[in-house]
């Protein structure tokens, strides 16, 4: 249908889709495995998460383009260990939001 001749899906976790001659936009799904154990470090406190993720990009003119972005992220619960201590910290329902803004501006 429609969704077809204006959007191109890379896979099952993404798509670009160009709505109008100057707008195209973008939706993200991820999801990266963690470990069995819900064990994390301390520079890297997360086990699984899941990712969403919607953006568009706006030309302005030939030489200047309006970009912006929001990404979810929703991370499972992870018991975070440092050495022969055992468990050390408890990270339990955590979440991110991101949100970003671009002007680029050609010449």
């Amino acid at each position: 249908g429609l969704f077809r001749k204006l959007c191109h899906c890379g896979g099952s976790e993404n798509c670009i889709c160009v709505l109008r001659e100057k707008f195209s936009g973008r939706v993200a799904i991820s999801y990266e495995d963690g470990n069995s154990s819900n064990l994390g470090s301390p520079l890297a406190p997360t086990n699984r998460r899941t990712d969403i993720a919607v953006g568009g990009k706006y030309q302005i003119s030939d030489n200047v383009a309006l970009s912006a972005g929001v990404r979810y992220t929703m991370f499972a619960d992870t018991n975070v260990q440092a050495g022969p201590a055992g468990v050390v910290a408890f990270f339990p329902n955590n979440s991110s939001l991101g949100i970003g803004m671009k002007l680029g501006i050609s010449f």
